[in-house]
């Protein structure tokens, strides 16, 4: 919709100024306002006051043109808004908020894709030998699996949609396969063994947008341990 104003405004432009010289009586202005007044201008208690949605104002704080929708005051994208870059969740995460702040825009939907047992960006080999379990064990090590989740900014700016899911098998061999899927998480791994069985789950919530990033809450939970399941500990 944005894109489709300003090829308006261009075209219409184009046509007035054809043979004269363009200066700033021939250009559009757009109302001013500081970042407060115009929150203050949403939030009014009578809401046939608020603003018109697609309305546009200029933010003289931000220095940016801002347009009005269903979620409040949106800035009107002149730079890239897709941006893929990649983390690791680690041990070290579990039960703790990962902010993760390396954005360069304010995002309102992320989407995750992850791997099971890789466990650096610069890996090129099997998944090691393990608590003494080598070729062919029951544990996590030797899990693999794949997960697609996302979470996203509602019309309400205090409401995160998020889902997540995931699928896996096992090295030692494939009599069932381990599935995971949750509408209160964006990230979630359920290791399985080679009949499925939990072997152990990693999950995150994406718990708040920030204006360079996200912030997840981290958890982890240990699964059942059987004669099968050697070495039956969640690794980083």
């Amino acid at each position: 919709m944005n894109k489709a104003i300003a090829i308006i405004i261009v075209f219409l432009l184009t046509i007035s100024s054809n043979g004269q010289t363009l200066d700033k009586n021939s250009l559009i202005g757009l109302p001013k306002a500081t970042t407060n007044e115009l929150e203050a201008l949403q939030n009014l208690t009578d809401t046939a006051s608020r603003p018109e949605l697609g309305s546009l104002a200029f933010d003289t704080d931000k220095d940016r043109v801002m347009q009005y929708t269903t979620a409040g005051w949106k800035e009107v994208v002149t730079a890239r808004n897709i941006y893929m870059d990649s983390f690791i969740i680690s041990k070290a995460d579990e039960n703790t908020n990962k902010v993760i702040n390396s954005l360069p825009f304010v995002p309102t939907l992320i989407k995750f894709v992850a791997y099971t047992n890789v466990e650096s960006f610069g890996t090129d080999d099997d998944n090691g030998v393990i608590e003494n379990d080598g070729n062919n064990n029951f544990g996590v090590n030797n899990t693999f699996g794949s997960l697609t989740g996302f979470a996203r900014l509602d019309n309400d700016p205090d409401t995160i949609v998020q889902q997540v899911i995931y699928i896996s098998g096992h090295g030692n061999s494939i009599n069932d396969i381990s599935r995971f899927a949750s509408n209160t998480h964006c990230i979630g791994a359920r290791y399985g063994d080679q009949n499925g069985n939990n072997l152990g789950k990693i999950t995150a919530s994406l718990v708040a947008f920030t204006n360079d990033g996200f912030t997840l809450d981290v958890e982890y939970s240990d699964g059942t341990v059987t004669n099968n399941t050697i070495g039956n500990i969640v690794r980083p």
